[in-house]
């Protein structure tokens, strides 16, 4: 194991300089010692660089992988090899948006907050495809309220409005 200091995204927009005990052949290729002949032996690299996890996996679309006895997402799995230990609050995201990818350079470590703040800038969480709110008006333009603390919250400004004069 070498020490080595690299850049770890920890979110869409923000970036930190971590130093991680690293093996000294990442990022991990097929032949690393880091990681079981068994978690090689169903992963399949694809042209866009995803390394697809063709094993068990949950019903959600995510890898899994039987680790001492306890099954294990296999892109958290990828990540604990690498780095070691995770915080209970920390999450493996995927910068590919692929649920079954295992390759380490396609993952990063961030919070809840990140994951979804990052869903949707991607424009794939729910409430992000909506257009209009439920009395029809158009959630676009100056028409949206955007909640700070909650990236997910949209509220239609003349809603908001009406409700106001109402009280």
């Amino acid at each position: 194991m070498r020490r080595a200091d690299r850049v770890v995204p920890i979110g869409p927009s923000e970036q930190r300089m971590e130093t991680h005990a690293m093996p000294a052949t990442h990022p991990i290729d097929f032949n690393s010692p880091v990681l079981p002949k068994r978690f090689w032996d169903l992963t399949q690299p694809t042209l866009d660089g995803c390394w697809i996890w063709t094993g068990a996996t949950a019903g959600t679309g995510y890898g899994r992988i039987r680790n001492h006895g306890v099954y294990v997402d296999t892109h958290r799995f990828v990540i604990l090899a690498i780095v070691g230990e995770l915080g209970s609050h920390q999450f493996v995201c995927h910068s590919c948006d692929i649920r079954s990818c295992v390759n380490p350079d396609h993952l990063w470590i961030g919070t809840h907050t990140d994951n979804v703040r990052d869903c949707v800038n991607k424009g794939r969480h729910k409430n992000s495809k909506k257009t209009h709110c439920p009395r029809g008006h158009l959630l676009s333009g100056g028409n949206v309220y955007l909640c700070s603390s909650n990236p997910t919250w949209r509220r239609c400004r003349e809603c908001r409005h009406s409700v106001a004069i109402a009280k």
